[in-house]
Parts: C-alpha cells; sequence; structure tokens
C-alpha cells in the first residue's frame, strides 16, 4: 500500500465529487473506499483532534460511516463486518488521522480483494471539503494529486435544495436556513480552488468544472488521465461503484445510466429565482474567472444579500457539523 500514489477527490457536496469517483472506479490500476469517506474532509477536524483518544475517535467514525445504512457498502459484504474489520485494523495504529484513514481503505479491501492494494497504482480518496485541508493533505502525502470539482453555485444550490423539497418538513424554512451556508461553502471552494492551484501548482492540483466533466467527458477526461498519469480506458467513461453501474446519487430519487448533463443550468426550475440571486452574492471575479456566467444586475444581487442578511431564517448557526466553517480565510 505504501508503494500507491495517492488521489484526493474533494469539492463541496453535490458538485460531481461523486460522479467523478465513479467513473475512476472501474480503472484497473485504481482502488477506493465506495463512496465517500470523509476523512479527509469534513471528519477530518474530529480525526485530527490531539485532546480526543484514539477510541473516541474510531468511535465517531464508526457511528457515521457503517451504521444507520439500508444498502451494503459492496456486493457480499455488510456493513457489522466492516466495522469490525476496521476496528481490528484501529488496534495496531497510532492516534494519527492519515493512520485512520488508511486502516479504512485496508479493511474494506481485506473483505473485497485482499489482493488489489498489491495491484493498484493509485488509491483515490472521495471527500467533500477536502479542498479546506490540502496543506494537511500534501504535508501527509507530498505526492499526492489533488481533483477539486467546482459547480456553478446556483445549480449546486438547487440540488441541494431538492432534498429539502423532497422531503416536504418545513420547506422554506430549511431552505432558507441552509442557504446562507451554502453561499459561504460556495465562496470558500471558489477562493481555495484558486488558492490551492496557485500554492500547489498545476501539476498537484486540477480543478475541474461539473459542467465540462458531464457535457464534454471525451475533452475533461483525457485531461485527467494526463494529470494523474493513467491510460484511458473505455471503464473512464461508465460510472461504477464497488465495480456495479452506479445511477447518481441525486437528492429527487432520479437514477441516471451513464454521464447526466440534465440539471447544467436547469436552476431555474429546480428553486425560486430568489435563492439563485443570493448564491450569486459573493466574490464574482471568482465566478467568472472560473468561466461562469452571471445571470442578475448588480442592484438585483444587492437587494438579495440585504434581503438574506437581515432574515433570521438565513442566519448562520454554530452547530458542530459546522467546523468547517472556521477554516474559512475569505
Amino acid at each position: 500500500m505504501n508503494d500507491m500514489a495517492y488521489v484526493q477527490i474533494g469539492g463541496n457536496v453535490k458538485t460531481g465529487t461523486s460522479l467523478l469517483s465513479a467513473l475512476l472506479d472501474g480503472h484497473p490500476e485504481v482502488v477506493g473506499y465506495p463512496g465517500e469517506t470523509g476523512m479527509t474532509g469534513y471528519l477530518f477536524p474530529i480525526i485530527s483532534d490531539p485532546l480526543l483518544s484514539l477510541a473516541c475517535k474510531v468511535e465517531r467514525i464508526c457511528r457515521i460511516r457503517f451504521r444507520g445504512h439500508t444498502q451494503p457498502p459492496a456486493p457480499g459484504i455488510t456493513w457489522e463486518e466492516l466495522e469490525r474489520a476496521f476496528c481490528l485494523f484501529c488496534a495496531d495504529i497510532a492516534n494519527d488521522p492519515f493512520e485512520l484513514h488508511r486502516a479504512l481503505l485496508c479493511a474494506f479491501y481485506q473483505l473485497a480483494d485482499p489482493d488489489a492494494l498489491l495491484r493498484a497504482r493509485f488509491w483515490v480518496d472521495k471527500s467533500p471539503f477536502a479542498h479546506l485541508f490540502a496543506e494537511e493533505i500534501f504535508g501527509a502525502y507530498p505526492a499526492a494529486k489533488f481533483l477539486q470539482m467546482i459547480r456553478d453555485p446556483k445549480d449546486n444550490y438547487a440540488s441541494i435544495a431538492s432534498k429539502h423539497q423532497r422531503k416536504r418538513v418545513k420547506t422554506r424554512r430549511k431552505m432558507e436556513l441552509s442557504l446562507y451556508r451554502y453561499r459561504v461553502w460556495s465562496a470558500q471552494a471558489f477562493w481555495y480552488a484558486q488558492r490551492n492551484s496557485r500554492e500547489f501548482g498545476p501539476d498537484r492540483y486540477m480543478v475541474i468544472r461539473f459542467e465540462d466533466l458531464c457535457q464534454r467527458p471525451r475533452e475533461v477526461v483525457p485531461r485527467i488521465c494526463e494529470f494523474l498519469g493513467i491510460e484511458e480506458t473505455p471503464a473512464l467513461y461508465m460510472p461504477t461503484r464497488a465495480g456495479l453501474p452506479y445511477g447518481g446519487n441525486n437528492f429527487e430519487g432520479k437514477s441516471f445510466d451513464g454521464i447526466y448533463a440534465g440539471n447544467v443550468g436547469n436552476w431555474r426550475s429546480r428553486m425560486p429565482e430568489y435563492y439563485g440571486r443570493v448564491m450569486e452574492c459573493q466574490r464574482l471575479d471568482l465566478l467568472t474567472g472560473f468561466g461562469y456566467p452571471t445571470d442578475f444586475r448588480p442592484g438585483q444581487r444587492a437587494r438579495a444579500a440585504r434581503a438574506s442578511a437581515l432574515d433570521p431564517a438565513c442566519a448562520p448557526r454554530q452547530a458542530s457539523g459546522d467546523q468547517v466553517l472556521a477554516r474559512a480565510d475569505l
């Protein structure tokens, strides 16, 4: 395992990180945990906390990663088996976040295919918000490659909003409570995409637009292959998870056959226009710098920003899950 090159997939939730991970899943030189680990993203503040014991960290990971799921992690493997294997690996490691991360991968492949870690050249991990911890990741894996997904903020939030609308529980208030949070996260993601690209260079850090990957995969996938140093194969155009066809994780309950671009630019049909105006209230130089056009006039954005700032429902909440916001350097 120590001979494998490390590849990190990061980005905000619903920006296409699952699609990118699923496209790399079927490559013969790649191994990776099925789905997201969160270990180098939203779980990193927990597993890197020096005040928490190893036992406490293992319990938190088990509770978040292995419990409460209905679908098995992979064919022939149960969550209970995976949790036991993970705990056994953790019995012999140091209290280190990257040791815990490696233990999760080893536990899965001990059950799925023990020889896979010997055959593979690349270990690919998907962790939302990993772009916030790029310095720590490159510190642990100096030769790592980082793939950050970005997406039009309006489409990004429309995807999030579809979850609230589908569940139909206090829909408007729930959407507005999350609106401020996702606007901040979106602004962070674009800022870090620019900053990390400059800091680590084009040979180590690649930013991929969701729209390009969905609409022009024949152009984007070869660029990814060149960046990673892997051979382009037909499997890279067929999303899979643990070797099985992957239909996506659409919040509206839809399943897709292959790469789906139907929701690119479709935000107006998925949420009120007001939310689009609020999501556009951020660093426009960053948006346009990554090729995203603006849809609203400055006055429209300003009025939406004032309304969202004055509406108590849009005020940020200081919950334990918001630890990643502490990394904002905006």
